[in-house]
């Protein structure tokens, strides 16, 4: 999944200007600030498919797709709609170099245009989670990807359309993943089926869908207010340390990837365990999926600590932003460690449907990193490694938290079995 990006970022690294591949980081995170909060589409479906999967009830399975969906169509409207808006926001956040901020916002208004096919895709993902369908997902991120590729070196080096073509080359994916996963999903869970009215229109069932919702859309702000504004204060910096940091922020979230690669799991059996009543199953769940995500961890930050450097030249033939990537490299490492807890929790805390306790902990943990950075800037000292130490900090909180709270978790969830 985060090929894209990373792509993105690397044929944008072999533009003649430093400008290209700022604008190109500035956008995206603008773009994924906006859209990451609507995440819910993807979290919700999965938790709620999950557990009317693992309750055996195929009725409550095929109308919580069709709730995400008409969730996910009107959303994107509505952010088609208010894009003028959203544009202008957008200038308005935008303290780059003068040449940046056109190219940002040329791309982000490329990128509005992808909305609908985008959220649709997230509720497939969460359908094919939920059903633990992971060989499928897995082929469909695949062509996503793999189009994206194709689309970018066409756009970019054959067409020369610059900014514009990584865009388009991910609008085109998009709809494309989206037409394909919908085709994939509709005879396995047999969405002709429409479910009755009454069972669609369900209080209850729309209650616990716009409840978690809400939660995960709060928790997912604050879990994105700290890439936010690293990139943001990052541009005050200049092109080149933006881009620097784009590189590096590429690397974290290709590990993030991969460590979700376990939360997802845990998601999909987590929700199974409630929908089945297993506690055991649960904590087997959390115990396999934490060492096997500990073990990734640590391989990581070796490989970054080893070929980070090499990588970063891979990335980009810009000498300045090669020189700001590899300063501050040694941040990153430490990354992958500090997070695994973090995204692990993520996926048991989703699949048991604890949006709530999910929503707090993150409230905390972005309360330590912007305290991190109002005390560096009372001092005098707030600079990108003060960025990176908040990065850093935040996520040992996440993770801290999630972990603590676990056994509360464990002792709710399965309350009514312990009361009988």
């Amino acid at each position: 999944m985060p090929l894209v990006g990373t792509v993105d970022t690397a044929v944008m690294g072999h533009m003649p200007s430093a400008n290209y591949i700022a604008a190109v980081a500035l956008g995206a995170m603008l773009y994924s600030s906006v859209y990451w909060l609507f995440g819910f589409l993807r979290m919700g479906t999965t938790a709620l498919v999950a557990q009317a999967h693992g309750a055996g009830n195929d009725d409550e399975l095929r109308a919580s797709l069709w709730r995400g969906a008409l969730m996910a169509v009107c959303i994107a409207l509505i952010l088609l709609a208010l894009s003028p808006a959203l544009m202008a926001g957008a200038a308005l956040l935008i303290s780059a170099d003068p040449a940046v901020t056109p190219l940002t916002l040329e791309y982000l208004q490329i990128r509005l245009f992808g909305a609908p096919a985008y959220f649709v895709y997230l509720v497939v993902l969460g359908g094919l989670f939920g059903t633990q369908r992971m060989g499928t997902t897995m082929l469909l991120t695949l062509l996503f990807n793999l189009l994206n590729v194709v689309l970018d070196l066409l756009f970019v080096v054959v067409f020369d359309w610059g900014v514009a073509g990584v865009a388009w080359g991910t609008v085109c994916s998009e709809w494309v993943a989206a037409a394909v996963g919908v085709r994939l999903i509709w005879t396995p869970l047999q969405l002709a089926n429409l479910p009755s009215s009454r069972s669609f229109w369900a209080r209850g069932s729309w209650g616990s869908l716009l409840g978690m919702s809400r939660d995960l859309l709060i928790r997912t702000f604050f879990v994105q207010l700290p890439f936010l504004l690293n990139t943001l204060m990052a541009a005050r910096l200049g092109s080149v340390v933006l881009a620097g940091n784009a590189i590096l922020m590429q690397f974290f979230f290709i590990i993030t990837y991969a460590l979700d690669g376990f939360a997802h799991t845990a998601e999909a059996l987590t929700g199974f365990a409630v929908g089945s009543r297993q506690r055991e199953s649960l904590h087997k769940t959390a115990m396999y999926c934490g060492m096997w995500a500990t073990g990734l961890g640590i391989i990581s930050a070796l490989i970054l600590a080893l070929l980070g450097s090499s990588l970063i030249g891979v990335m980009t033939d810009i000498t300045g932003v090669r020189a700001s990537a590899r300063e501050f490299l040694p941040w990153v490492i430490g990354l992958p460690l500090a997070g695994v807890g973090a995204f692990l929790y993520d996926g048991i805390y989703i699949g048991a449907g604890a949006a709530r306790e999910l929503r707090n902990a993150m409230l905390l943990a972005a309360f330590v990193y912007l305290a991190t950075l109002g005390l560096a800037a009372n001092f005098g000292t707030l600079n990108n490694h003060t960025l990176w130490l908040g990065m850093l900090l935040f996520m040992l909180v996440r993770s801290g938290l999630l972990a603590l709270g676990y056994p509360r978790l464990l002792r709710r969830v399965f309350s009514d079995d312990m009361a009988h």
